[in-house]
């Protein structure tokens, strides 16, 4: 999920505290040291002090806001390797995305496809190549025929 705004950003947090955490906004806000009304003014005005930030993604679980902001500014985010093993199942869910960005791209060209969804696309295929690339180019110790984790 890309948000499209930085006011989309914390509202995709919110909604991942409360799917995935089971948290209220009112648990949110007394996570936080702050109000209710607090959090929804700032979230609404998308004007939370970069400070609290981590913060509010560390509560919610997500870092949509993070990504919004640094994506915003031309930059692309990838997942930090972990140094695992890469299984063919992996792969294969990197070519499914590489093969769904093609198609994309196609449409677009062909006056077929919202740019919007196009640049969700590319951008996740750029992230999850480079994800591969970074994870080859630092571990070269990393016992990449061994067995998976």
């Amino acid at each position: 999920m890309t948000p499209h705004s930085l006011r989309d950003a914390f509202r995709l947090c919110k909604e991942h505290g409360i799917a995935e955490k089971r948290l209220s906004v009112e648990r949110l806000a007394e996570l936080m040291g702050k109000t209710p009304d607090w959090v929804y003014k700032v979230m609404a005005d998308a004007s939370m002090p970069a400070n609290l930030i981590p913060m509010f993604e560390a509560i919610t679980g997500a870092d949509f806001v993070s990504r919004h902001l640094a994506v915003s500014s031309g930059k692309l985010v990838i997942e930090a390797p972990v140094g695992r093993n890469c299984g063919a199942g992996d792969i294969q869910a990197l070519q499914e995305v590489l093969h769904d960005t093609v198609g994309k791209l196609l449409a677009y060209y062909n006056n077929k496809a919202i740019p919007d969804e196009v640049i969700a696309s590319t951008t996740l295929a750029m992230e999850r190549l480079a994800w591969h690339r970074k994870n080859a180019s630092d571990q070269p110790g990393l016992d990449l025929a061994g067995d998976q984790a």
